[in-house]
């Protein structure tokens, strides 16, 4: 009798366009990695509608950060919580108005418990901030289903040795070498379904 092989899971890149000026073509840019999604900032929808259309186009979730009338008014994939005092509460408000096919993650700042409210509350992933987070993204993925997120400014090392640890995605800024090397090194790490 053979035994069957378990599913693998793979580390995935998010492009954070927050604060950051995209270096080059978008389009390449995605095409580097295994880009899953790109969190966008809250502003008007005339600035970002050509960047959601061109991250749809590709494959790639449009987030938008914090605003989530904006991102039903450009039907976006949905929308990413920043860090707040009263983040459960604009977590249900959001997740009240979004209709429920569309992504609501939260960035956590430290507080475990918070975290474990939201992910009870059912939001789509916990994101944490790094290096002050980093041990609270490490034990978030080693114990929760609800994925976790990587976000901040990480080296190729930092981010295989997170994907080593289970996190399912990490931030990349929007530039093709940058992206590009994160992608190589997590490109190798393959973990395996508990």
């Amino acid at each position: 009798m053979s035994k069957m092989s378990k599913p693998k899971l793979r580390t995935r890149l998010i492009v954070d366009l927050r604060d950051a000026t995209v270096s080059g073509d978008l389009v390449a840019i995605l095409g580097a990695g295994d880009v899953a999604c790109a969190l966008l900032p809250s502003g008007s929808a005339t600035d970002i509608e050509g960047t959601v259309r061109i991250l749809q186009s590709a494959g790639v979730a449009a987030l938008v950060c914090d605003d989530v009338e904006l991102a039903i008014a450009l039907e976006a994939d949905g929308v990413h919580l920043s860090t707040s005092s009263d983040i459960a509460e604009i977590y249900a408000a959001t997740r009240e108005k979004l209709p429920e096919d569309r992504i609501v993650g939260t960035e956590i700042g430290p507080n475990r418990h918070v975290a474990m409210v939201l992910a009870e509350a059912g939001a789509d992933y916990m994101a944490f901030t790094l290096p002050d987070g980093h041990d609270d993204l490490q034990w978030w993925s080693e114990i929760f289903e609800v994925p976790s997120v990587a976000l901040g400014s990480l080296s190729p090392e930092e981010a295989a040795n997170l994907a080593r640890h289970g996190v399912e995605f990490i931030s990349a800024p929007p530039h093709l070498e940058a992206l590009r090397a994160l992608e190589g090194a997590v490109a190798a790490i393959v973990l395996v379904e508990a």
